[in-house]
């Protein structure tokens, strides 16, 4: 079993929030160029929302 323990100065609210926001996500996502998205549209996830991480498309194909 991993264990991964993240310590944030943060109060519970406000990171569950920050959780819930797809730029947040997106943001992190920058360097590597992949996007997120959600089925529903909206840039905050609600209860039943899939969110799709699609990766940057390169202009090499192959090797």
């Amino acid at each position: 079993m991993i264990e991964v323990v993240t310590d944030i100065a943060a109060e519970p609210g406000v990171v569950f929030d920050l959780e819930l926001d797809v730029d947040v996500h997106a943001a992190a996502l920058a360097g590597s160029g992949e996007r997120a998205t959600t089925s529903s549209g909206r840039r905050r996830r609600r209860l039943g929302d899939e969110v799709t991480f699609t990766p940057a498309t390169s202009a090499c194909s192959g090797a």
